[in-house]
C-alpha cells in the first residue's frame, strides 16, 4: 500500500471480506515483531508477511496460507535508491553512505540490498557509516529524502528491476505510484538487486 499502508490494509481486507463472506477487522502493526506475535500469540488470524518472518512462523506452526502475486508474478526485486540529485553512481559510491533501512525482517527493505552491497565488495558493517531501521521502507525513503540518510532500498517488480531501460523508467514509475510524488519523484535508482 506504500504510503498510505492504513488506507491499503483496509481496502484489501474489505476485498478478501467479500470473497470470504465474513467481516474481518485489520490490525497495522508498527513492525514485523509485533505481527508475528499476534501470529503466535493471538489477535491476528491471517498475517501478510516477509519471507524471513514466515519462516519463523512456520517453525512455531503457523500454516502458508496463500502466496502473495503482484502483476503475475511471484518474485520481485529490492531496488536500491539515493536522491535523485545525489552524487553517488554506483554500488561501491555508498561507502561512508547512512543506510535508512525498513524493518530488519524485511526483504526487499533491508535483507536482500544487505546482501546485494556484500556482493558488491560493500561491507555494510565496515563501509557505512550508519545504519538505522525506520520500521517501513516508506519511512526509510522519506529519511533518503529528507537528507537524514542516503541510501534506502525499496520493492520494486522483477519486470521492472529487469529492464534496465535507460535509468529504469518502470522501476521508477513503481516508486512513484507507491510512495506518492513527493517521495518518489526524489529518489533514483541505484542499483537492482538479483
Amino acid at each position: 500500500a506504500g504510503h498510505d499502508l492504513d488506507a491499503g490494509a483496509r481496502l484489501f481486507a474489505d476485498a478478501l471480506a467479500a470473497r470470504v463472506g465474513r467481516k474481518l477487522a485489520v490490525a497495522v502493526t508498527p513492525d514485523y515483531e509485533r505481527l508475528l506475535d499476534g501470529v503466535l500469540v493471538g489477535g491476528v488470524s491471517i498475517a501478510w508477511m516477509p519471507p524471513l518472518l514466515h519462516v519463523r512462523a512456520a517453525h512455531a506452526g503457523a500454516p502458508l496460507a496463500c502466496v502473495s502475486e503482484r502483476n503475475g508474478a511471484l518474485a520481485y526485486r529490492a531496488a536500491l535508491l539515493v536522491r535523485a540529485d545525489s552524487h553517488r553512481t554506483g554500488v561501491r559510491s555508498l561507502r561512508g553512505a547512512r543506510a535508512a533501512w525498513a524493518d530488519p525482517y524485511s526483504a526487499s527493505g533491508y535483507l536482500f540490498p544487505r546482501l546485494h552491497l556484500l556482493a558488491a565488495g560493500v561491507d555494510p558493517r565496515y563501509h557505512l557509516a550508519s545504519e538505522r531501521h525506520h520500521g517501513s521502507a516508506a519511512a526509510a525513503c522519506r529519511a533518503v529524502v529528507d537528507g537524514d540518510a542516503d541510501v534506502c532500498a525499496h520493492y520494486i517488480s522483477d519486470a521492472a528491476g529487469g529492464a534496465r531501460d535507460g535509468g529504469w523508467k518502470l522501476g521508477q514509475l513503481e516508486l512513484r505510484q507507491a510512495l506518492g510524488d513527493a517521495v518518489g519523484a526524489n529518489l533514483r535508482i541505484l542499483d537492482v538487486t538479483d
